[in-house]
């Protein structure tokens, strides 16, 4: 929680710092897609995303994002009916912040802060069989990022990134607690847009 409150009050105290002054930015958005190497459950996983953002005075951006986990993960535990192996599922989605540094340079960093409303389910290959007392549940994440952006082009921009996925509000369930969706990833993610 000290490391959101230090990241919130890093990106107001840019914000007003760029405010503070008369720069000569420009403003534009993007649209981009990303792909995040994790773990969760111990185990690799995949998430794919999406994010939009309003970028202000070539620095700010004020966008949202929405990722899912790409075919889910075993849960470790089975169905008591149809005796098969239950598939944890994952997905999340919020308010996306970005600070971009030097954003006229070739090669650049930038920071952000994802917060999202995130849910579970669970699942089985063969619906039919499923046992009906699963259940879903909300809780909130928080993903601090720090990225290495390429200008490839005027319209297409590369980022190289870091984060780590901050969970509350997790009900454990079947042995899974918040730490087992909590985790670090790695991504890159193509923005296309001119800023």
């Amino acid at each position: 929680m000290k490391a959101i409150l230090s990241i919130a009050i890093l990106v107001s105290a840019l914000i007003i710092t760029n405010l503070s002054y008369a720069q000569n930015g420009g403003e534009g958005a993007f649209g981009a897609a990303s792909l995040k190497i994790t773990k969760m459950l111990g185990q690799n996983a995949a998430i794919l995303g999406g994010r939009f953002g309003w970028v202000i005075d070539s620095q700010f951006v004020l966008g949202g994002g929405v990722y899912a986990l790409v075919g889910g993960v075993n849960a470790n535990f089975t169905d008591p009916v149809s005796r098969e192996e239950v598939k944890l599922n994952f997905n999340y989605g919020g308010l996306q912040l970005e600070y971009i540094f030097l954003s006229q340079l070739i090669v650049h960093g930038t920071i952000d802060l994802l917060i999202a409303g995130a849910g579970t389910y669970y699942s089985i290959p063969d619906q039919s069989k499923a046992h009906t007392s699963y259940f879903t549940q909300s809780f909130t994440v928080y993903e601090p990022e720090i990225n290495i952006e390429f200008n490839l082009t005027k319209w297409l921009h590369l980022d190289a990134s870091g984060s780590y996925r901050i969970v509350t509000g997790f009900d454990n369930f079947q042995n899974i607690d918040a730490n087992d969706i909590a985790g670090l990833s790695g991504a890159l993610t193509f923005k296309l847009g001119s800023y």
